[in-house]
């Protein structure tokens, strides 16, 4: 649970830091590592959670499972 609480704190802060207004077009080498990081961040997650606790992690991801 603990990785998880981590990865909605990391996951609140790039949502935040995404929704702020920017007057440039393109994003810096580092911001698009960071996307990267938290899409692999999220996938590794995903396949390491156990089985209770994947129905959480979907659901703050915004995902459901059909």
């Amino acid at each position: 649970m603990e990785k998880l609480a981590e990865r909605t704190v990391e996951r609140d802060r790039l949502e935040a830091e995404l929704s702020r207004p920017t007057h440039r077009a393109e994003q810096t080498e580092r911001e698009v590592q960071e996307l990267i990081d938290y899409a692999g961040g999220i996938a590794s997650a995903l396949s390491k959670a156990e089985r209770e606790d994947k129905g959480a992690l979907y659901q703050d991801l915004g995902l459901r499972l059909t």
